[in-house]
């Protein structure tokens, strides 16, 4: 069918269909593209900072157990120093292990292994005893057993690569060491576990290593603790080797190889090794591998995280099918607005159409018709202005559907409807094009007011304004608040004691917050109550306490509930900020206490004259894990600093009982080798009685013979007598020396042996807890 042969509606009506199309197809394009890329872009970045949150929560959750093997290894080296005051034995040592895994839940193992002979140059005295091997060396090994219970044994598979090689990787770099996961037998069955070593340095000299070992739950519980993208993302735990230690929702992956699990990755291993970030598709997922650079090793980590791209396609996909259907909604309804007002506006030509069918047709090109002055011509004239007139039209719309909103119709008069109503159109047109530059160029501040309430249009172009809008200022709130997180863990990084930490902290949320004061109360770990540790421009008060227990006052009650409590309107007298200028009082308050596994370790309180917004309370809710995680650490560091002066302590006192012992062994060796002697002496003196003895009887047994001599031999006899009688006195006097020398050693040798007995008792009692079962059993002997 030609298109000269349709009717003069349908002329009209096809044009402007046809630019209506296509200025809503041209306009559908590009907010499906630009929304699509946006919204794609926008995945990516939330999924990378997610994946750098991970990394660096893996990060301090690693770096706080090195800590303690570093402070351990420092701690050890200070036996092989001379001038150190420090001079622990190897009990000492094994209980200081043990406290160290009893106070850790996590810990799976702590040890130390030392370098053959290196510890004390005594390895032979302590060969095959409880933590040595067979040859003496020092290689004392805490674990649980399969009930939880804390045994003590000689470490085991260290030399070779069974356990990843840490003992020799840290005596070659004499570095901070984390193996990647590994199966080990426990009990007979399997498990995986990670060994985080530090080497016993003293003047660049390796010594051994302090370690500890961790199982994959604790990897799978830092798993559960991150913040879940909405995006369905898969989140993996990478150790350097490519290992997985923890998968999100695929805790049977744990322990498997990366490239088993996700073949068409294997290739990303390399820049694992390396440390580096990298951003890739693959099977139609985006791949993030964000590093984990722990301090003092050289194996990094990575945190990987696996996006599908439908979920994030999806949401553009969603708005592109919105604005089609707007669209052709809002065609619809112009095409049976337009045809309306040409139906309306045409009808008195159809009162001529038997004079004007070429017109009616659709041909335009009037041809003049000789007319008189009559009606005719009248309705001629008037035919002629209305071919005009449609000629004028047909060339707006043209121009309209080409893009050019720029001409106007003229008006034939005040009554020219279908003239201002296209004229409308084309202003209208050309403010929603005005307004769609300026949102392409990022201007979501100004709004559009639709025409009416059922202008579609206008309130869907509103609505799409507002929805930009919020999502640019939530935006801009998401990363207000990474930026205060990030500045607040560069305010707690490093080691710091409590104070230290507890001004740094309220110091920074006052600024952050714009409050004018605030404390921070910390958590007694021995009474349970709530002490007053740091504080920004606060003014202390006779009638305030420092110190509240849990149930008292808005602290107290804050770290009963475990919630944050916010009070507004409060009484000028409450408190008050006071400068050199003056002084004023806060109207608001907030009370958040900090948790780190639903155990209280401090309270914040915050107080400001203007109301606190959402954004800040959401700050506060989201740093306080982290406050309460540095508070634990700091805490931490004081236990050990403690237990360290504690056990310093113990072995001074257990030297100076062992001297006293050794000294008073050696006066009972001095008495018994004079009782040695003596008793010597006096088998000597026997000797010689026996011989004595033997002479008389022979003497006897001569008198007999002689008896015919006697008279003869009567002085010889006399004087035989004489003599036995002073070999006898003689025996008699050696017999009572004897009983004396006896009598003297015994009540000599009794004073020592009470002395003795009574020291033995003392240490048998072990009153201070300090000794090992074997130690007791000695002092009992």
């Amino acid at each position: 069918m030609r298109f000269k042969s349709f009717n003069i509606t349908a002329k009209l009506i096809i044009p402007v269909l046809a630019a209506i199309v296509g200025i809503n197809s041209a306009l559908i394009a590009y907010t499906t593209v630009s929304g699509r890329n946006h919204a794609i872009m926008l995945a990516k970045d939330h999924a990378l900072a997610e994946a750098d949150d991970d990394s660096q929560a893996v990060q301090a959750h690693i770096d706080t157990i090195l800590n303690i093997t570093r402070t351990l290894a420092d701690v050890f080296s200070a036996v092989k120093d001379p001038k150190s005051i420090m001079n622990a034995g190897r009990e000492p040592i094994k209980v200081m292990l043990k406290r160290i895994l009893l106070s850790n839940p996590s810990f799976h193992a702590v040890y130390t292994i030392w370098e053959p002979n290196a510890f004390d140059q005594m390895d032979e005295a302590f060969s095959n005893t409880d933590a040595n091997d067979a040859t003496g060396r020092f290689i004392p090994c805490w674990t649980r057993d399969v009930n939880g219970h804390a045994v003590l044994e000689a470490a085991r598979d260290y030399e070779g690569t069974a356990k990843g090689g840490y003992y020799q990787t840290a005596k070659t770099t004499q570095k901070d060491v984390i193996t990647d996961p590994y199966p080990y037998i426990v009990d007979g069955r399997q498990m995986f576990l990670v060994s985080l070593a530090s080497p016993i340095i003293f003047e660049n000299h390796f010594y051994g290593v302090v370690a500890v070992d961790i199982t994959l739950n604790v990897f799978k519980r830092m798993l559960e603790g991150f913040n879940q993208s909405d995006l369905k993302a898969q989140i993996n735990i990478v150790s350097n080797n490519g290992t997985l230690a923890a998968a999100s929702g695929r805790p049977l992956l744990a322990g498997k190889r990366f490239e088993d699990a996700y073949p068409a990755l294997k290739d990303a291993l390399p820049e694992i090794q390396t440390g580096k970030e990298q951003i890739r598709s693959s099977d139609g997922n985006i791949v993030i591998f964000s590093p984990v650079q722990l301090t003092g090793t050289q194996t990094p980590w990575a945190i990987n995280t696996i996006l599908p791209f439908d979920a994030v396609s999806s949401q553009a996909s969603r708005i592109m099918w919105m604005e089609i259907g707007i669209s052709v909604i809002l065609t619809v309804i112009a095409i049976l607005i337009i045809a309306f007002v040409i139906h309306w506006r045409i009808r008195p030509l159809r009162q001529i159409a038997a004079a004007a069918e070429q017109v009616a047709l659709g041909n335009l090109n009037y041809a003049t018709i000789d007319t008189g002055n009559d009606e005719i011509g009248r309705l001629n004239t008037s035919f002629k202005n209305i071919v005009l007139f449609l000629q004028e039209i047909c060339e707006r719309c043209n121009a309209l559907a080409f893009g050019d909103f720029s001409r106007m119709i003229i008006l034939r008069s005040d009554d020219d409807m279908l003239g201002k109503s296209i004229n409308i159109i084309f202003e209208n047109i050309r403010k929603i094009v005005t307004q769609l530059n300026r949102i392409a160029k990022g201007g979501y501040s100004v709004h559009f007011r639709p025409y009416s309430d059922k202008d579609q249009l206008g309130i869907a172009l509103s609505e799409m304004i507002g929805s930009l809008r919020k999502m640019t200022e939530e935006n801009e709130r998401q990363n207000i608040l990474k930026t205060g997180q990030m500045e607040l863990n560069d305010a707690m990084r490093g080691e710091q004691d409590l104070t230290s930490i507890s001004r740094n902290v309220i110091t920074y949320l006052c600024r952050y917050l714009k409050a004018p004061v605030g404390a921070l109360y910390i958590m007694d770990e021995e009474d349970g109550a709530l002490l007053l540790s740091g504080s920004f421009a606060y003014q202390k008060r006779k009638s305030v306490s420092n110190r509240f227990v849990p149930g008292e006052g808005l602290i107290g009650q804050a770290a009963l509930e475990k919630q944050r409590i916010q009070v507004s309107e409060v009484p000028e007298d409450y408190i008050r900020v006071q400068s050199g200028l003056g002084f004023a009082g806060p109207r608001h308050i907030v009370v958040s206490p900090l948790l780190i596994e639903n155990t209280v370790k401090g309270v914040i309180e915050i107080a400001s004259f203007d109301d606190f917004s959402d954004v800040h309370l959401l700050f506060l809710d989201q740093v306080s894990g982290s406050i309460a995680v540095a508070i634990h650490s700091a805490q931490a560091r004081t236990r050990m600093q403690n237990l360290l002066n504690q056990t310093q302590k113990q072995a001074e006192q257990l030297q100076h009982q062992q001297e006293a012992l050794r000294q008073s062994n050696l006066e009972l060796e001095h008495q018994a080798t004079a009782l040695k002697q003596s008793e010597s002496r006096l088998q000597t003196q026997q000797e010689e009685l026996r011989q004595t003895n033997e002479e008389l009887q022979e003497q006897t047994q001569l008198l007999e013979e002689q008896k015919e001599d006697i008279h003869k031999k009567n002085l010889e006899l006399e004087m035989a007598g004489k003599l036995i009688e002073e070999k006898v006195s003689a025996l008699e006097r050696a017999s009572r020396y004897k009983s004396e020398f006896l009598a003297n050693m015994s009540h000599e040798l009794r004073t020592p042996l009470n002395s003795i007995l009574l020291l033995s008792r003392l240490i048998a009692d072990n009153r201070d807890s300090n000794l090992t079962a074997k130690q007791i059993e000695f002092a009992q002997t």
